[in-house]
């Protein structure tokens, strides 16, 4: 997600699915794989791998009378949406189905990564800014109700980007009938976010992550040998003291 303030207005919109792998709908899916070439006996395959799945709700409880930890079964019940969750095909076959959304909208732009959605509206001008944040949320409202869709709209959140000194614009946005609520500060893709772009609160978490991981590798350091104590240090703190950084080009060499 890229964002430029000099001069711009710009307005975020965090996208939650509710139960996303749960409600994909079977048809919808198949002939979306038909549009990307996935047909005949392979889509035929697909279908098969969706079809016919069943499932059960069970309950653990303590048998006072005899001290035993028993179980109890819902009848089995078939499954017409959704993709199989803990399986390899199941994230595959979502991303698919989503894979058309940045197409649908076009007056923005958008970061899919996973289930994790952010729609990004900017405009130099604050009328156009309205203008096309209602063209977004029309457009989404149409791709969510044609993939029987529905976005949790307590965990979709908005955030409006602005300078430290200046007041930031905040339109109205409803998606599917619920009004979306604004945020100082968004966590995305594991990164903290804040509507003035300071990383503070990033820094903050960041700070605290690392120090824990300094105190283990102090603990460790006198029962480890160096080259497993270097592993860690990557794995464990420099992977992480060095995510969501990205080295550019000098604009000044340009």
């Amino acid at each position: 997600m890229t964002i430029f303030l000099c001069g711009w207005k710009a307005v975020s919109i965090f996208l939650d699915l509710s139960k996303a792998y749960g409600v994909i709908n079977h048809k919808t899916l198949l002939d979306k794989l038909d549009s990307y070439g996935v047909r005949g006996t392979l889509n035929d395959w697909f279908k098969s791998y969706l079809s016919g799945r069943t499932q059960v709700v069970e309950i653990s409880y303590l048998n006072k009378k005899e001290s035993l930890q028993e179980k109890l079964q819902s009848s089995p019940r078939k499954i017409e949406h959704g993709v199989p969750q803990g399986s390899i095909l199941g994230p595959l076959l979502f991303l698919l189905n989503i894979n058309d959304l940045p197409s649908r909208i076009n007056v923005a732009k958008l970061v899919l990564y996973a289930d994790d959605t952010n729609i990004l509206v900017t405009s130099k001008k604050e009328e156009e800014l309205y203008t096309k944040i209602s063209i977004v949320t029309k457009q989404l409202d149409a791709w969510l109700n044609k993939n029987d869709l529905v976005v949790n709209t307590v965990k979709t959140v908005a955030m409006a980007f602005h300078y430290r000194q200046s007041t930031s614009l905040k339109p109205i946005i409803y998606i599917q009938n619920s009004k979306i609520s604004y945020k100082s500060e968004v966590k995305f893709l594991g990164i903290y976010i804040m509507e003035n772009l300071n990383w503070q609160s990033h820094v903050k978490f960041l700070g605290s992550t690392l120090s824990k991981t300094y105190f283990m590798l102090r603990a460790l350091k006198q029962t480890v040998s160096t080259s497993i104590l270097w592993n860690i240090y990557f794995v464990q703190f420099q992977s992480k003291m060095r995510y969501g950084i990205v080295l550019g080009k000098d604009r000044r060499n340009v």
